[in-house]
């Protein structure tokens, strides 16, 4: 995309306190999202991250109030997912090089500048392969 700074606002004291290494990372997998984090901020000239207080968001305050003021048997009117696993696994990065050709270089091309080839079947079968994959740091992840 071209950008060289970028400002981040969160509602959490705690991740940006552990992203601004103002704090210690203790937790096994948010350490993950942090290492991931960091490797993401190298693409940039500059990275702030800032909280936002609740009250200065409105959407936020709103959905926190929501999820406390829940009781039981009551509607949700918003869904909440818990995740059991983290959502990111770093251990599946494959290296790639640029210069070589293969599956690998078409996925990367049409993750990144939404290329495809020119036969309409070919095409086909690349974006469904590459619904399999996302790009996180210039790296192919599955």
């Amino acid at each position: 995309m071209g950008e060289k700074k970028i400002k981040c606002w969160n509602v959490s004291k705690v991740i940006v306190g552990h992203i601004n290494e103002e704090y210690q990372v203790k937790e096994p997998q948010l350490l993950k999202y942090c290492h991931m984090f960091m490797r993401l901020k190298d693409d940039f000239e500059e990275v702030q991250v800032k909280n936002i207080d609740r009250d200065h968001n409105e959407r936020a305050s709103k959905l926190a109030g929501l999820a406390s003021d829940r009781k039981a048997g009551h509607l949700t009117m918003f869904i909440q997912e818990t995740l059991q696993e983290p959502s990111i696994q770093l251990d599946e990065c494959m290296n790639m090089y640029l210069g070589e050709k293969g599956w690998m270089i078409n996925v990367f091309v049409y993750l990144t500048q939404g290329k495809l080839q020119k036969k309409p079947l070919e095409a086909k079968l690349l974006m469904t392969k590459a619904a399999r994959y996302t790009i996180i740091a210039k790296d192919l992840y599955r």
